[in-house]
């Protein structure tokens, strides 16, 4: 009644073992699941508020990822982000990009989420070029949570976080993809990266944001960051 569309919630693993471990609060998966059930049920009887799960692939939680996915499909869960996690000195858990590929694979494969909308955040574009049905989006940030003094220095802060490899210069994605991570590219490397030409598959989809100010990140000219509508490219309002 009060014009809600969209209902997110975060659930990292339907393993309670798991999920409160990354929230640091234990029960906590109990409490959302009660919560992620009260929304569904109320969606069915209000068509026009939409449910979203949203969850991070990381180390923890890779052996369970598509078990989860299933879990709340079977709880009446429509739509999911899987978002891949932004590495950093206090929260490293990187997933090796083949066992990523394998976990999608074998998702979109799946029957049992053949009704579902998914999907896939922050990964480098090239990754599932060759996986059919798997949709891929670039990072996005919501402005709404940045101060709009500290904007510059934020991005700034944020793309230092990746790097362009060899094989991205010649990527006919590399305009709209931020590459690798290079926590990750210290790690495992980037040998994987593959070229996408113009002729190619491309798995990037824009997603259809609602009632809030957000920004797909294009990193086209990194050295001129103060200049932000040269990488960013503004979604608009619902």
């Amino acid at each position: 009644e009060a014009g809600l569309g969209e209902a997110c919630v975060t659930v990292y693993d339907t393993r309670p073992e798991v999920h409160d471990a990354l929230t640091a609060t234990p029960g906590s998966l109990v409490e959302t699941l009660r919560g992620l059930d009260n929304l569904v049920a109320l969606a069915r009887e209000r068509p026009e508020l939409q449910v979203r799960v949203n969850t991070l692939l990381c180390a923890s939680n890779a052996s369970g990822l598509h078990a989860t996915l299933r879990d709340l499909g079977a709880r009446g869960v429509r739509r999911f982000l899987v978002a891949e996690v932004l590495l950093s000195e206090p929260f490293d858990e990187a997933v090796e990009h083949g066992r990523v590929v394998e976990i999608v694979r074998a998702v979109v494969a799946d029957p049992a989420l053949a009704h579902v909308t998914l999907h896939w955040r922050g990964l480098p574009l090239c990754l599932l070029s060759e996986v059919p049905g798997a949709d891929v989006e670039a990072h996005e940030i919501d402005t709404a949570l940045i101060d709009a003094e500290a904007e510059d220095a934020y991005f700034a802060e944020f793309f230092r976080n990746f790097t362009h490899v060899e094989a991205c210069e010649s990527c006919a994605e590399k305009q709209r993809c931020v590459g690798l991570q290079t926590r990750y590219v210290e790690r495992f490397g980037a040998e994987h990266v593959v070229v996408m030409t113009d002729g190619g598959r491309s798995p990037v989809r824009i997603a259809e944001r609602r009632g809030r100010h957000c920004f797909q990140l294009e990193p086209t000219a990194l050295d001129s960051i103060s200049d932000r509508q040269r990488h960013l490219h503004f979604l608009g309002t619902g």
